[in-house]
């Protein structure tokens, strides 16, 4: 098996994940490859042009880019802040559903939503309300994970969020059935679905819930496209002494027992000083990595 002493980890996909791995390995210090079979990185966050025209391949909009939320925090950490650019979307329309004989404006704040809703159908005001409870507690507990949480968030967060725990193994529509029985407010509450591409009875209510609350959380668009984002981490890996390997798909993790050994490519295998790694198992060591109080990582 050829070995390249040069990196640490391999990163199989240059999808955000894989990017956002292979980035914050290279910020403490790590080599990484990143071997991706498409011929520009990104996965879902690429765009391409037909006609004069520029598509996203995937990204409508995307939340949490707020200061101090997820996206800042991210970007700042890896000093790109500057580099991708946050278009704030209309707070009060960052959605319009249209139905044959009605429309729906949906803004980016619940208790806007929660006043909108029951102004629509009054007659479900008290189950409305209980619906912008839950997302707000949903809202609260992931910004208070990401800024970190405090001894009151400890307590406080699960008690908000125990009147949804009955509906934690439940898919979104039985939850919609139950409290929502109007067809019309079932189909303004489940219309981000397209966004997550399941109808409502195949999405579980968490998780349902939980993307609701992510778009909903001061909504942006990245300046430029959403090609900016991966080009900018890929950027950064490269100054970092990584690599970006296009069009060499990986066709098997090899392994010897329990242990990662390398990766089968179609012109040989390949392996790094250490763990091969794919981007999503390297997620408890990159949470680490985000703590200023630890200066490397190993894997």
């Amino acid at each position: 098996m050829k070995t390249d002493a040069h990196y640490d980890v391999v990163v199989i996909g240059s999808g955000l994940g894989g990017l956002t791995a292979a980035s914050l390995l290279t910020k403490v210090g790590e080599k990484v490859i990143v071997f991706e079979q498409h011929h520009k990185p990104g996965g879902y966050c690429t765009t391409l042009h037909r006609k004069g025209f520029e598509f996203d391949a995937a990204i409508h909009y995307i939340g949490y880019g707020g200061e101090g939320q997820f996206f800042d925090r991210f970007f700042s950490y890896l000093g790109l802040k500057n580099e991708i650019g946050r278009v704030p979307l209309n707070r009060d329309c960052v959605d319009k559903f249209i139905f044959p004989d009605f429309e729906f404006y949906c803004p980016a704040d619940i208790l806007q939503l929660h006043q909108n809703l029951a102004q629509a159908f009054p007659h479900y005001h008290q189950s409305i309300k209980s619906h912008a409870r839950a997302l707000l507690s949903i809202d609260r507990m992931s910004n208070s994970f990401f800024r970190g949480m405090n001894l009151w968030d400890y307590f406080s967060i699960p008690l908000s969020l125990l009147p949804t725990t009955r509906w934690v193994r439940a898919s979104y529509q039985s939850y919609l059935d139950r409290k929502f029985p109007d067809p019309k407010l079932q189909a303004v509450l489940s219309g981000q679905w397209p966004n997550i591409g399941e109808p409502p009875s195949n999405i579980s209510y968490p998780f349902y819930m939980d993307i609701v609350t992510f778009f909903l959380s001061n909504p942006w668009y990245p300046r430029g496209g959403s090609q900016r984002m991966p080009d900018a981490l890929v950027k950064k890996i490269q100054e970092g002494g990584g690599e970006i390997r296009l069009k060499t798909p990986v066709k098997k993790i090899l392994t010897d027992g329990k242990a990662v050994k390398g990766v089968l490519l179609q012109n040989g295998c390949f392996s790094a000083k250490g763990t091969c790694s794919g981007s999503l198992s390297c997620r408890f060591q990159l949470w680490r990595t985000w703590d200023d109080g630890v200066d490397h990582v190993r894997h």
